[in-house]
């Protein structure tokens, strides 16, 4: 994992000019679009063309949003599950409503796009640096020379701070678990007949359980704690528990 580690740093940075963690969003965002090509090719109620216009107004709204909460709460960080939930899908479900497209075709897409993309992501953090784990005799070791902040265009990315001894990878676990919710999801998802929007609750339950589990084994978060828990793991119970709810009466109706 050193190695990769290593390699990747140097193949981005002087073959492709660019940063581990720009790389791997670029490819998540290609990944989406493409997801969403087949998507809509199956359900066309939501047009893909209606879906690129939506993915990149959402991307441009949410770097907008994390300016937002920087100046004005002095939050820098991002926080995946939370943006998600108080920015991310209220703005998203406002701008179809605006534009008058099915919702459940526009929650089962983005129910399916959300683990693949976080998959992709989390290796960019792997190899960026940022989100590890706890202290691990069998982890990566990763080099100071990647603790630095690195900018390109309008995007920037801040590593976490420099362990100095070997912690365990939990975004590559966090990364397998997305797939594995991904392909679980996208089966479902492309196997009915109609959209049922159900995908995105699917995923919010799937996810909230992972993520709060993985918390036990993070080391960096600029997330304050709630006694023995992080912030997250409390935001993930509660998601859990709204999802959960979401699903049995939707599912009853």
């Amino acid at each position: 994992m050193d190695l990769a580690v290593r390699r990747a740093h140097w193949i981005s940075s002087n073959r492709l000019k660019t940063h581990p963690y720009f790389l791997a969003t670029d490819i998540a965002a290609c990944a989406s679009l493409a997801l969403g090509f087949f998507f809509t090719k199956q359900f066309p109620q939501l047009p893909f063309v209606a879906f690129v216009g939506e993915f990149f107004a959402m991307t441009a709204l949410y770097k907008a949003f994390l300016l937002l909460k920087e100046r004005v709460f002095g939050i820098r960080s991002r926080s995946y599950l939370q943006d998600t939930v108080i920015f991310l899908l209220p703005a998203f479900s406002l701008l179809n409503l605006i534009l008058g497209y099915p919702f459940a075709n526009a929650f089962d897409l983005v129910g399916v796009m959300f683990p693949l993309y976080v998959a992709i992501v989390r290796i960019g953090c792997f190899f960026g640096g940022c989100c590890y784990g706890l202290p691990s005799p069998q982890g990566v070791l990763y080099p100071h020379a990647i603790f630095s902040k690195a900018h390109a265009g309008c995007r920037s990315y801040q590593p976490g701070p420099d362990p100095g001894v070997r912690v365990f990878p939990v975004q590559l676990v966090e990364s397998f678990g997305n797939v594995l919710l991904f392909g679980g999801i996208a089966f479902w998802a492309f196997n009915q007949v109609e959209p049922s929007g159900l995908a995105l609750l699917f995923y919010l339950l799937g996810y909230s359980v992972l993520r709060f589990l993985l918390d036990f084994f993070r080391r960096t978060s600029a997330r304050p704690r709630i006694g023995y828990f992080s912030e997250a793991q409390v935001f993930c119970v509660a998601v859990a528990l709204a999802s959960l709810a979401l699903l049995i009466w939707q599912i009853r109706a």
